[in-house]
């Protein structure tokens, strides 16, 4: 009886092991997917550098700072405007630039074409100057007021190495100069106009007569008689 009970249990452990056997070489391996890398990390696992985001066009420039409230726009070179042939005074531009730490401090009247205007910043107007010697220019800062394409003639201190924060300096300045206008482009803002209507003289002519103005007739001088001056009324009879 023990035998035969034996012999049942060991059949039955080697009908449950060849089961098992069956379904494990039937089932199929779990699939694993790769997670994929992010897009930075692929481009440093291929070697390759990525390539950073443009900056905003506002956007200072890298290693600087915004600039500080009422700074002039640093925005390069100035707008091109003809300068011209012009005798330089005291100094040229680039012999004052050049120049600067021995004229420091100093007086100097300079001849220049305006090449920039910013007007209104730190309750003064920066004109931007040019001359014939050379490529570089010469800002001053002045109370006074000309127009990009005016010839000046700016008299002010030299200040050099001014630091306005943010990590701009320049180099060189007049500093609250005085500012005469020597050939002018255009009328400074707030000028005057002349109102609509306003009669203009044409080119070496007399002024128009005024509306409802009668007539002066034309009448050439008598034989002898020494001629009018230009732009007097001709005389003649009654109209």
């Amino acid at each position: 009886m023990r035998l035969h009970s034996a012999l049942a249990t060991l059949a039955a452990a080697l009908l449950l092991g060849n089961a098992c056997s069956k379904n494990a070489s039937d089932s199929k391996p779990l699939e694993t997917k790769p997670v994929p890398a992010a897009p930075a990390a692929a481009a440093s696992a291929a070697g390759a550098v990525p390539t950073p985001a443009a900056p905003a066009d506002d956007a200072p420039a890298a290693g600087h700072n915004a600039l500080p409230a009422g700074h002039p726009p640093m925005d390069g070179a100035a707008a091109d405007v003809a300068v011209g042939t012009f005798a330089a005074l005291d100094k040229n531009i680039t012999d004052l630039r050049t120049h600067r730490s021995e004229l420091n401090g100093q007086t100097l009247s300079v001849r220049g074409r305006v090449t920039k205007v910013n007007r209104g910043i730190m309750d003064h107007n920066w004109l931007h100057l040019r001359d014939p010697s050379g490529d570089g220019e010469l800002i001053i800062t002045t109370k006074a007021d000309a127009n990009k394409g005016d010839l000046v003639v700016v008299k002010g201190k030299v200040a050099i190495d001014r630091d306005l924060g943010a990590g701009y300096r320049y180099d060189v300045l007049i500093e609250d100069a005085e500012v005469r206008i020597e050939a002018t482009s255009a009328p400074l803002p707030g000028a005057p106009t002349p109102a609509a209507g306003t009669p203009t003289p044409p080119a070496g002519g007399p002024m128009p007569l005024p509306p409802g103005h009668p007539a002066m007739p034309s009448q050439a001088p008598a034989p002898g008689a020494p001629a009018l001056p230009p732009g007097h009324p001709a005389t003649g009879g009654n109209p």
